[in-house]
């Protein structure tokens, strides 16, 4: 199981209070597209597109930054900008532990004249 959460006010956007459905009074998060880099697909859908950063904390395994277009991350880079950490992540499998990269994890033959190489 991968649990984590995603920081929308990270992104460039306004909570305001709008009407909804009935005259009741809602808040809403409007995130511009263009300042975000996001972009609306043909049929309609706007996707947030990010990635995981391996990372452990106290708090998550892994960060998350947004997946922008190669020229648009060097034009940020170039303009000294760094890309907020939109999120966090943890890995949760009580059932899998990593293998601790030693010798003893290798399957090694009995005796010198059975290696392959």
């Amino acid at each position: 199981m991968i649990t984590g959460s995603i920081n929308l006010t990270a992104l460039q956007c306004a909570v305001k209070e709008v009407n909804a459905e009935g005259g009741r009074k809602v808040k809403a998060i409007i995130i511009p597209l263009e300042q975000n880099y996001l972009e609306q697909h043909a049929n309609g859908s706007i996707y947030f597109n990010f990635v995981a950063w391996e990372k452990e904390t106290q708090y998550s395994t892994h960060y998350l930054t947004h997946s922008l277009k190669k020229d648009v991350r060097e034009k940020l880079k170039a303009d000294g900008i760094q890309l907020p950490i939109m999120g966090n992540m943890t890995i949760k499998n009580e059932e899998y532990q990593p293998p601790v990269n030693t010798t003893a994890n290798i399957d090694l033959p009995e005796g010198d004249d059975d290696l392959p190489f």
